[in-house]
């Protein structure tokens, strides 16, 4: 975390897409430089704020088409924005597979990983049960 200069669950999935290698993460590192690095494993530490004063209240979720209150939706590192129930659904859908430890995100060719808490945040306010078995999936 330190020497990248990155949140916990970035270094965790650098770390699983290396596959707990350190080594080779650090080769990787130093021969192709961080960037690389980064979109290799889906890893995006870009920030995305959204200016108060020009979002709308409202907003199209591109997954299910429907208008959803801004309130509703989240947005990932990567800067895509869905609605929560269409997160929800993709998350479960991805556990079920056992693909919980990459979750993607849901943009079509994006290459991100979702944000681990966002996802333990999302599912443990309907499905609490699949947040713990998430959390079961990434230990």
């Amino acid at each position: 975390m330190e020497m990248l200069s990155v949140r916990e669950q970035h270094a965790r999935t650098l770390l699983i897409y290396h596959r707990w290698d350190v080594e080779k993460l650090f080769a990787v590192y130093v021969d192709k430089g961080k960037a690389f690095l980064f979109g290799e494993a889906g890893v995006n530490v870009d920030e995305h704020p959204d200016s108060d004063s020009s979002v709308p209240s409202t907003v199209m979720c591109y997954i299910c088409m429907e208008d959803v209150a801004r309130v509703e939706t989240t947005r990932m590192d990567c800067g895509h924005c869905f609605c929560n129930s269409c997160w929800i659904e993709h998350f479960i859908v991805k556990i079920n597979e056992g693909q919980s430890k990459r979750i993607r995100c849901m943009q079509h060719k994006c290459n991100s990983i979702c944000d681990e808490d966002v996802v333990r945040t999302l599912l443990s306010r309907k499905h609490p049960d699949m947040a713990e078995k998430y959390e079961r999936f990434l230990l």
